[in-house]
């Protein structure tokens, strides 16, 4: 699953920014800030893998918030097009 979101995580990167350069609006403060985003993302699946550990790799946490980072994403793309 992780593997799911990392694609989709990339691909949303890629699309924003080829649709900023197409529009004329490449930014460096909202490419920094949308990178700030992804990487709290995995920050999240991180510290969730860290908690499902301590409670004997279960893995329901993880599994769940990236469950919920990949739904985000897919209904994202709809809306951007």
């Amino acid at each position: 699953m992780i593997n799911s979101l990392l694609i989709l995580v990339v691909a949303d990167w890629l699309t924003g920014w080829g649709a900023a350069w197409i529009n004329g609006e490449l930014r460096s403060r909202k490419g920094y800030y949308g990178i700030a985003r992804k990487v709290t993302i995995f920050l999240l699946v991180t510290i969730t893998h860290f908690i499902d550990m301590a409670l004997g790799n279960l893995q329901h946490f993880q599994n769940a918030v990236i469950c919920f980072y990949i739904a985000n994403e897919l209904f994202k793309y709809p809306g951007e097009r």
